[in-house]
């Protein structure tokens, strides 16, 4: 089974085998989304990184998070311009805004989605613009406390 304690199913399965080159993920991506009914780290407001869940490299910082309208955390950019791989979805249930899957730049792990809709769906932040929803199995939470310095996005706030 799937859960963020055990997560090699996740890595083996379809979700980090797509093809980054292809506009749109295969549908079994929603399998894996739908067996996690509580998304641990949406409601983690501390200070620290977000890495990969497969490779440890830096996703996101705690700094760029919002509470998003979604179950899965929501942050509005990569901890770095190298942070992620970034692919259009042509058209995405419906949406009217840009959409496009996200991915590890290291790895290519599939992260979820972001949505050129941040300040209309809650980012309150004078830089609102993208709202990445991030599914937690791809995530690593790691406190600033123990993040060093030379690792870094991570700061205290």
């Amino acid at each position: 089974s799937i859960s963020c304690y055990v997560r090699s199913v996740f890595f083996v399965s379809v979700i980090h085998s797509v093809d980054p080159g292809l506009s749109v993920a295969p549908r079994p991506n929603r399998k894996i989304s739908g067996v996690v009914s509580s998304e641990l780290l949406a409601d983690c407001w501390d200070a620290g990184d977000y890495a990969c869940a497969r490779c440890g490299h830096v996703l996101y910082s705690s700094t760029a998070k919002f509470p998003g309208p979604c179950m899965w955390p929501s942050f509005r950019v990569g901890a770095s311009p190298d942070a992620l791989h970034e692919n259009v979805v042509e058209e995405y249930n419906g949406y009217t805004c840009e959409v496009r899957e996200i991915y590890c730049n290291s790895c290519r792990l599939f992260l979820g989605h972001m949505f050129e809709d941040g300040k209309e769906r809650g980012d309150t932040s004078p830089d609102a613009h993208w709202r990445h929803c991030v599914l937690t199995l791809s995530l690593l939470f790691r406190p600033a406390s123990q993040v060093a310095p030379s690792e870094g996005p991570a700061t205290e706030s």
